[in-house]
Formats: C-alpha cells, structure tokens, sequence
C-alpha cells in the first residue's frame, strides 16, 4: 500500500477548499494509518477529531498513542501537530479516499438508497450477483449495509447503515486488494447529508422510494432535506435506477433525465423493468419480471408482497450490469433474510409471527397492506418499540398506523439512547390511543412478545407482528451498546413454550 506524507494531505485538502491552516513541525512525517477513534490509534496514525460528543481526552490519548498529527475543525481544539480545516466530515472523506488510494478504481459499485426495502435490495442484488460471478469464475460481490460488511476474505456485523468514511474506504480497500470486481452499498440518507460517501463514484445507484422519515434536529430538518439527501445518490452515478411505483417518481426523474442514462423498474408496463401476475405461492410469492430483454417467471422465498418490488430493483440493477436475466430468477429462488418477513407459527396454527424490520410510516402502512391480503383472517398484534433521542415523527406516524389497523400494541423498548423509556412509551401512546388504538406497555421485548402470544384480543387466529429490530442483536442505552438476544429467537423460544403448554397439534 502506498503511503503519502502529511503535506500531500495538506496539499489535496488546499484544492478541496477545506484547508484553513496548519501547526505541523515535520510536514514530510509519512502517514501510515488513519483513525477517527482514540481507541484505535497506532504510531504514524492521522487522526481526525470529528463528533457532537468529541472530548479532548480523546485527542490527548490519539497523540500520546503515535499519532503524527490530527485534523480538526476549524474554531475546536488548537495545539501542535495540527490541521485546521472548514468543514471536518467532508475533509475526512477526502482525507479517507487518499489515503486508500482510491480504490474504487478497480470494482464495479453498486449503491442503494430509499426510505423503505434499501436492506433487502442490496441483499437480493448481492445474491444475484454472486451467482453470476460463479457462473463466471469470478470472485463473490462486496458488500456494506445495515447488517453486513464483506470484504472479500472478513465479515462484521455493521452498527449503522452506512460507515463513516474511513470505514467505507477502508472496506472498498480491502475488497479491491482481495481480488473482488463488484461491491454493493446501501446509502443512508445521512451518508450523502454528511458527505460520507461524497466521492465515491457509483456506476449503477437505485432509489428504492422515498417517504417522511428522519426528521428531527439532529437529522433532517425537514422533508425537503430529506429528499435532497436521497436525491444526490444520482450526482454520484452512472446509470439511475428510478422505481416508478413511488409517489415521487416524477420529481425524481425530473431532477435525473438529462444528466444520467436512466432505468425504471416497478408494477407497471410503464416502467423498464417491472412485475405481473403476482400472486402468493405457499411460503413465499411467484411474480413475472418483464424487462426490455426478455420475461422470466421468479420465485421468492419470503412472504411480504411488497419483497416484490425490492427484487424488480435488484433485478433492473443487475439487468443495467448485463447480467441474464435466467441467473436473476435463479439466484433469488432461495434467499430468505433473517428478520425481514421471517414467518413462524405455533403448532396448532393458531398463532402465526412475522418478525420484521418494520420501522417508519411507509414500512407499516406497507407491512399492513401486505399482511391484509396474506393473512386476512387473522387479528393483528403489534410488538413495538421507537427510538429514543431521534426520528420523533415515528411515534405519531406509526403510532396512528398501529392505533388505527392493530388490535392491540404491545410497547416495549428498542434503543433508549439517552431518553427515558417512559417518555417514549408515552408519547407513543398518545398517538395510538388518538387514532382509536388499544396498548399495553411492557419494557422487555421478550416479555412484550409472550404477552402478544396470550392476550386476549388476538383471539384463537391471531398474527403477531415483532417489529422494529430485525436481526439485530443489540439494544442502545445511554451513549453504550449492550448485547440482546434476536427477536427470532426470542419468538421461537416463546412459540416453543406456547406449544409445551397447549399440547401441540395443528388445527
């Protein structure tokens, strides 16, 4: 790997127009890691000194642990071996992509973004692609999403959508240098407010749609900033991948055509790409694809009729990378994903589970207009727990959607953060009983799944819906991570004992 000298880093920061000023002692000093964490610092280290919560005990023990210098915004900290520097995220970006060097040169990327299905996309187009390159003898595709970062030869659990950007350059790095010619990304829409990405060059990049989301003070301000963010996924692309099913296709097309070769996907044959004769097939849904070249009858193993149009996007990227349609069909026939539509069911019948990563407005208004049709005969319950310290529109928004289509709401807690429970418990509920709902409130999520499996008004065909988490194993409180057990497994345990006590026997 090559390594450059810190006034290299001066120099690419001056053309970026993010330099403000310097205190280094030895300019020439060789850069030979790169670190935004004091806990990961080495000698040679260059570290960046970026966070709403940054302490400068953090940067004292960077420089008593070899690093070489650090950059800082402009305005914070002072002292020797210093960058100043106008804007620190966006410098770190650019700081990252150098030191690297630029390894998406060598991959073919993939980047995917929306409010809803943006997990399962990359996972479907990810599939797709690693059939393909076995097919071809080529090594398997890269990946980095909300649950998973391969890099070729090393797997880790992922804590938030989108790394920071050494992170993600260092990710792309190690695909690039293990020989792997493609890497799908999913794309938060804080990765393109914060510059996270801000120089990565997509050559296929999807918006999956787009809804009210994230808005709160510490993340978007508005719906407007909140679009914009998802739009500049198309600044930073080649081909774009427009779902027309969304209700801002036509925006979103408007601020695409003239600057990117465009593709659209959906469940019209106004689009590219797009689904007919869908219909539900057992334990999973058969849909016809349509593309410009071709037909193919596909098959998905997961319930949830709108994984349909999550595929059409998977399958219209890969068609933009000429992959054959036949290997698309093939490769989506057996993906399951564990917490996304993940179906259980007791053994007399009587209780059938869906655990999901339902979340926001547009993932419950389009989980319950699935489950309305796959399950109609069933009475709902929702196990439910919202966020703490952010997104504070999600408890009137799904509040009123849980209030107004679940027989009853089952409370408990997700990721605290740094508020109270019971203060998120509460305004949550508000919002339920305002749209006409029935709650309870039950802080741990295994307990607040056994009550939805015996109370009451689920009555003998019920369908508990254990949202929020997917297949997390983990819950935030108070700045900490602390581990916890998978809501599938917590599902199971419970239908296990359900069937124990119940005597087993399907009915």
């Amino acid at each position: 790997m090559k390594y450059y000298p810190l006034s290299q880093y001066i120099e690419l920061l001056r053309e970026a127009g993010l330099y403000v000023s310097d205190t280094l002692s030895s300019p020439g000093t060789e850069v030979s890691y790169l670190s935004f964490d004091s806990r990961d610092v080495r000698p040679g280290t260059l570290f960046i000194a970026k966070g709403l919560h940054f302490k400068r005990e953090y940067l004292d023990s960077a420089m008593a642990s070899g690093a070489v210098a650090y950059i800082s915004e402009d305005g914070t900290g002072g002292g020797p071996e210093r960058i100043a520097v106008s804007d620190v995220r966006r410098a770190m970006t650019a700081v990252a992509r150098m030191f690297y060097n630029d390894p998406q040169r060598r991959l073919q990327l993939f980047g995917v973004t929306g409010t809803k299905g943006k997990t399962t996309t990359t996972v479907y187009l990810r599939h797709i692609l690693d059939l393909d390159a076995r097919k071809r003898g080529a090594p398997p595709c890269g990946m980095m999403n909300s649950t998973d970062m391969f890099d070729g030869s090393s797997r880790a659990a992922a804590l938030i959508t989108t790394p920071e950007a050494p992170d993600f350059w260092r990710c792309l790095a190690g695909g690039a240098g293990n020989g792997l010619e493609r890497f799908v990304c999913e794309c938060s829409s804080q990765a393109f407010k914060y510059g996270r990405v801000a120089q990565v060059h997509f050559d296929i990049a999807c918006l999956t749609n787009v809804g009210s989301d994230h808005i709160s003070a510490a993340e978007h301000p508005d719906w407007n900033d909140y679009y914009a963010s998802k739009l500049r996924i198309f600044d930073l692309c080649r081909i774009a991948c427009v779902g027309l099913d969304d209700e801002h296709a036509e925006e979103t097309l408007a601020y695409v055509r003239g600057r990117r070769r465009v593709l659209t996907f959906g469940s019209t044959p106004e689009a590219d790409v797009y689904s007919r004769n869908v219909e539900k097939d057992g334990g999973g849904i058969r849909f016809e694809v349509v593309t410009p070249g071709g037909s193919a009858e596909v098959r998905l193993a997961m319930l949830g009729l709108f994984n349909v149009k999550n595929a059409v996007a998977a399958i219209a990227m890969a068609y933009a990378a000429g992959v054959p349609l036949g290997t698309c069909a093939e490769a989506l026939a057996g993906v399951k994903i564990l917490g996304r539509m993940t179906d259980l069911y007791s053994a007399d019948g009587k209780i059938a589970v869906l655990v999901d990563h339902a979340h926001n407005k547009l993932s419950f208004e389009t989980l319950f207009d699935s489950v309305e049709k796959e399950f109609p005969d069933r009475n709902y319950i929702v196990v439910f727990g919202w966020n703490g310290s952010k997104v504070f529109d999600r408890r009137r928004d799904v509040g009123t959607i849980v209030g107004r289509r679940a027989a009853l709401t089952v409370i408990c807690e997700w990721d605290s953060n740094d508020e109270p429970f019971e203060h998120i418990a509460e305004e949550a509920a508000s919002w339920i009983v305002r749209a006409g709902g029935r709650y309870v409130t039950v802080r741990d999520r295994a307990e607040a799944f056994r009550y939805a499996v015996a109370a009451p008004e689920g009555g003998d065909r019920r369908l508990v819906l254990f949202c929020g988490r997917g297949d997390e194993d983990f819950q935030r409180k108070g700045g900490k991570v602390f581990p916890y057990p998978l809501d599938v497994d917590i599902a199971r345990d419970a239908l296990r004992d359900y069937d124990a006590s119940a005597g087993g026997g399907r009915g």
